[in-house]
């Protein structure tokens, strides 16, 4: 494992040649701790005046996770909120185009030519026993669907040791787009995270999870199978993803840089229906038919 692991000071080609043949590599302290702690002190006030704003008067002083969970106590649903405000703030987004990022998109796409997918900001806050809202086995391109050789950043604002659940790779498992089962109701009630299931099992014999420093930034390729960690701790983990794609990734201009998904839309079914195998049952017949031949 540690061959996927990568001080600053690393061999760029390396590293490169390590993301290529592994489809994620980790760079240590990519992130400064001052931003890092800017970031969490943003977080506690959104958490704070989120809670006011619904009448839960939290005592001051708290941490950033007694606050997060004194409000979700009260009532869950409030959580989400701060997931949304979150991943647009700019503490959030003025990291997208930031050298200390950029430089390594750069390098692992071999093009300066940098598609931010703005719209696919992504703030996870990970409390224990709350596996229902855990991603299995997925390849982000389900979701993001730029171009296969799109790049996740994920980083976390705090540590992520093997007791707060690190996400989980199969190694080298980005040659190709697995195939997957689309849930047919999501046009009626839409939970992005149950929106793709891989249709193949999956050898967890072969996984194995990735630890991180808060700071530390992981950069994976859109088709790397990855899963989340299960967080047995009592501390939560706060987590971001970022996304970026070749702007001039020939598949991606080919289907005018359509991307992502939304409330009832879902751009992998127009741009990559084969891998769908239940897709007669998400799409008109004729439409699945049609879409099959191309």
């Amino acid at each position: 494992m540690g061959g996927i692991y990568f001080d600053k000071s690393a061999d760029r080609e390396i590293l490169r040649q390590s993301y290529q043949d592994n489809g994620v590599v980790v760079v240590k302290g990519v992130i400064g701790q001052a931003r890092l702690e800017a970031f969490r002190e943003v977080a506690l006030k959104v958490v704070y005046a989120r809670a006011y704003s619904a009448g839960l008067d939290l005592p001051a002083g708290l941490t950033l996770d007694d606050a997060f969970n004194r409000m979700c106590a009260a009532d869950r649903s409030l959580g989400g909120s701060i997931y949304d405000c979150l991943r647009s703030h700019p503490e959030a987004v003025k990291l997208i185009p930031d050298r200390s990022i950029v430089d390594y998109i750069e390098l692992l796409l071999g093009t300066q030519d940098i598609y931010y997918a703005i719209d696919q900001i992504h703030f996870r806050i990970d409390r224990k026993s709350e596996e229902r809202f855990s991603l299995p086995w997925h390849q982000d391109y389900w979701w993001n669907n730029t171009s296969k050789s799109a790049i996740s950043v994920w980083y976390s604002l705090v540590d992520v040791p093997l007791e707060l659940g690190p996400m989980g790779f199969l190694l080298g498992s980005h040659r190709q787009v697995a195939r997957i089962r689309v849930d047919p109701n999501y046009k009626i009630k839409w939970d992005q995270n149950r929106l793709f299931r891989i249709a193949d099992p999956v050898d967890e014999s072969q996984a194995i999870d990735v630890p991180v420093e808060a700071g530390d930034v992981v950069f994976l390729n859109a088709l790397a199978l990855h899963r989340s960690g299960r967080n047995l701790s009592e501390r939560n983990r706060w987590t971001v993803v970022t996304r970026y794609a070749d702007m001039f990734d020939p598949q991606f201009v080919a289907k005018g840089w359509k991307s992502g998904i939304r409330v009832g839309y879902l751009s992998i079914l127009d741009t990559d229906p084969g891998c769908v195998v239940n897709l007669e049952e998400v799409v008109e017949p004729q439409l699945a038919e049609s879409a099959v031949l191309v």
